[in-house]
């Protein structure tokens, strides 16, 4: 009888060591899945800020005259000689809609267009939900006309494509982030 008991007890610890071990490893997996998340929507985010960065700080190179055209809160363009060649382009940068974007379960998600001279340029979505323009003056005041314009403020809010298992609250939710920077073109 005693053997019979050390037995089923025996099988009773090997089993709850067995489901602890299974625990574990679906836990050490959706850490890694959220860890890997998390670091695809920083990059996906730093990669956008890049893209921005790199054109808004050639407003006005090469141009004589008023280099920004249109300041709204969702659409910035301007003239600058972003390929160098000594002739100002007309640039333009603004989301399209959330209904051009394939390949993600994120309702909204959005491209961001780059338009070069009338020539529309579109990319991945890479998670950007919303983005918006600020102008400053000199001053750091609110610019009132387009000739006050010296520094333009980008906020971007990225999101990730598919949701991820939230183990603070249980759910499963896309991770977000917030990405601001400010830009101060020479040439204006």
């Amino acid at each position: 009888m005693n053997t019979i008991l050390d037995i089923l007890g025996a099988s009773v610890i090997g089993g709850l060591i067995l489901l602890m071990v299974m625990n574990f490893n679906l836990f050490t997996s959706d850490v890694k899945l959220n860890s890997d998340a998390e670091l695809q929507l920083q990059t996906n985010a730093k990669t956008l800020a890049e893209i921005i960065n790199y054109d808004l700080r050639k407003v006005g190179f090469n141009y004589n005259g008023t280099s920004v055209i249109t300041a709204d809160e969702k659409k910035f363009t301007f003239w600058g000689d972003i390929d160098s060649n000594g002739v100002a382009d007309k640039i333009s940068y603004y989301l399209g809609d959330t209904t051009e974007v394939y390949g993600t379960e994120n309702p909204k998600d959005k491209i961001l267009y780059r338009e070069v001279n009338g020539v529309k340029q579109g990319g991945a979505s890479l998670g950007l939900v919303d983005l918006k323009f600020h102008y400053r003056t000199a001053e750091g005041n609110v610019a009132a006309t387009l000739d006050e314009v010296k520094y333009i403020e980008a906020e971007i809010w990225v999101q990730s494509p598919y949701k991820v298992h939230q183990a603070h609250t249980g759910k499963d939710d896309y991770l977000f982030t917030y990405w601001e920077m400010t830009i101060n073109p020479r040439n204006i």
